[in-house]
C-alpha cells in the first residue's frame, strides 16, 4: 500500500503480432497496457483490456521497466464488473535485463522477509 491507501501498480505492455488476413496484407504489431496482478520466477499474471488477438497459446513479449522478455498465454479469466480480463502466462526464457527485473521484483519482497526474520531470531 502507499502512502494514501491505494496500491501500486505495475505497469506491463504487452506486445504482440496479429497475422495478416484478407483486411491487411502483412502481419501488424500491435501492444496493450495493462498492470501486474501476480508474478513469479516461472510466470506472470496480467490484468489487461480484453482482446480478441490475445488468445491461450499466444507467444508476447512483456515489457516491465525498460526490459522484455517473451511469455506464452496459458489461461485467461475474466475480471469481474470490468472490461478487462487475468491473463496467465508463462516465460519462454528469462534472459538478460528482463531476468534481472522480474528477480528483483520477486526476489525483493523475499529479502526483505529474510532480512526481517534474521533479526528477528
Amino acid at each position: 500500500m502507499s502512502g494514501n491507501g491505494f496500491r501500486l501498480r505495475l505497469a506491463v505492455t504487452v506486445r504482440y503480432v496479429v497475422p495478416q488476413s484478407h483486411w491487411w496484407r502483412s502481419d501488424v504489431a500491435e501492444a496493450a497496457d495493462g498492470f501486474v496482478a501476480d508474478m513469479s520466477m516461472t510466470g506472470i499474471g496480467v490484468v489487461a483490456p480484453r482482446n480478441d488477438a490475445l488468445r491461450v497459446g499466444t507467444i508476447v513479449t512483456l515489457e516491465i521497466r525498460h526490459a522484455s522478455g517473451e511469455a506464452i498465454i496459458r489461461r485467461i479469466a475474466d475480471v469481474p464488473d470490468t472490461i478487462c480480463v487475468h491473463y496467465g502466462l508463462e516465460y519462454c526464457q528469462l534472459r538478460d535485463d528482463f531476468h534481472q527485473v522480474v528477480g528483483d521484483l520477486v526476489a525483493g519482497t523475499h529479502k526483505e522477509f529474510d532480512w526481517q526474520w534474521t533479526i528477528a531470531r
